[in-house]
């Protein structure tokens, strides 16, 4: 116990004992995903060969993005206090990561990281089309 700041020890160790359960969550979903991901490239590119390469980049990334999102909230904070909030009688209630607001976290989060897909088709483009040239 730290004789200067207890209170701040006990934060420190809650933020401590979070990051197992963080990282299994990180891991799980990754490999998940990352496997969906060129599972689903690698289909649509059968479906359509060399043609609309926008469509099985946009597609088997948005995919694997939501099922990242989805696994590694629901391992990672599914069920957790995130805060507090006053109840009517003046009680402090936990609040915790399920239902709606779990949802909301995933669509916000995948929301995200749909943008960023969005925005790196021209990469995309740009990288397949140098490769092609060499």
């Amino acid at each position: 116990r730290s004789p200067i700041y207890p209170d701040k020890l006990k934060n420190f160790e809650t933020t401590l004992s979070f990051l197992p359960r963080l990282m299994v969550a990180s891991a799980i979903s990754y490999f998940i995903s990352q496997f969906v991901d060129v599972y689903l490239f690698h289909k649509i590119r059968t479906l359509t060969g060399e043609r609309l390469k926008w469509l099985r980049n946009n597609c088997a990334t948005c995919v694997a993005q939501f099922l990242d999102t989805v696994i590694f909230l629901l391992i990672g904070f599914y069920g957790k206090k995130i805060g507090e909030v006053m109840s009517a009688s003046g009680i402090a209630e936990p609040v915790l990561l399920t239902g709606k607001l779990w949802w909301t976290f995933v669509f916000s989060t995948w929301a995200i990281k749909f943008l960023v897909a969005l925005f790196d088709t021209p990469f995309f483009y740009w990288a397949t089309m140098r490769e092609a040239k060499k």
